[in-house]
């Protein structure tokens, strides 16, 4: 059973509709794999989401109603039946639509994580999302069944730790190295230069870029590109008034410009424009 003092849950009720929203952190021994859970259910009507890269992996089970995934250039639209499925790290934003009653659970895995956990190369999941029995089988078949059919969110997060806790168990770990490097450019939200990583751990930079892209799914480059925008939104939405040019300047950019640059390219929006449409507890999606 998951320990209540790692659960929070919040609910809000309003005439656009209701939603809940249970977020959990992983058992203390996964930290190093699994960010944390969120899970939400809803009943808002049409609800079209924005979601900016993270620098992170994602195991989704969905229990609502199916998702549409929305081509961010062209509009077009392709739904989505999955109950399970895995999204890997991406370079720009997705779009999502949903009609009807939504319930789904994600965890969010680090990339190092999903190494471990799925037993493949990242960078065939970059930009790509993977139905998760695809993945791991008759092992998957049963975590769904397994979520679907406890009675509480603490059980159901303690399926999926004990789900993550047995596959990590049997995994070969990432280089030791390279899981140094990637939690260099983490814990310091991607304001590193690469070529002093590769040299700390001893190899060329073409070798660094080549294990990032098999163990991370991303190049050292763009995915501090990523971390960094991420700080950025970190901070935003924890705040109702921002000094752009400071934030820009502490989150690493050279200048206001580049800053506007990656949200465009993250984000699909100006700053100010992600500020004023950011939703509490959103998890990191956009309302549109």
């Amino acid at each position: 059973m998951t320990d209540a003092s790692r659960l929070r849950i919040v609910r809000h009720e309003s005439d656009l509709g209701s939603w809940m929203l249970a977020l959990c952190d992983p058992h203390p021994r996964l930290r190093p794999y699994v960010r944390d859970y969120v899970a939400t259910e809803s009943r808002i009507g049409f609800l079209r989401e924005r979601h900016p890269p993270t620098g992170d992996a994602a195991l989704i089970l969905n229990f609502g109603a199916p998702h549409r995934a929305v081509d961010p250039d062209d509009g077009t639209r392709v739904s989505l039946q999955r109950t399970a499925w895995v999204v890997g790290l991406h370079e720009r934003y997705q779009v999502s639509e949903a009609v009807g009653e939504r319930s789904f659970l994600v965890a969010r895995l680090t990339p190092i994580g999903a190494h471990r956990l799925l037993g493949i190369a990242m960078d065939d999941l970059t930009n790509r999302a993977v139905e998760l029995e695809d993945l791991t089988g008759a092992s998957g078949r049963r975590l769904v069944a397994q979520v679907r059919d406890a009675a509480t969110w603490p059980q159901r997060f303690a399926v999926l730790d004990a789900f993550i806790a047995d596959r990590l168990a049997h995994a070969q770990p990432a280089p030791v190295g390279i899981e140094w490097a990637w939690q260099q450019l983490d814990h310091n939200a991607g304001c590193l230069p690469i070529t002093p990583l590769s040299r700390a751990i001893g190899c060329s930079r073409k070798h660094l870029i080549s294990e990032f892209h098999q163990h991370i799914g991303l190049s050292p480059k763009p995915l501090a590109r990523i971390l960094r925008f991420n700080r950025a939104v970190q901070v935003i939405q924890k705040s109702r008034r921002v000094a752009w040019a400071a934030l820009a300047h502490d989150c690493g950019y050279y200048d206001q410009a580049h800053f506007i640059r990656d949200f465009h390219a993250f984000a699909g929006s100006t700053p100010g424009e992600f500020l004023r449409r950011r939703l509490p507890d959103s998890a990191g999606s956009l309302r549109d």
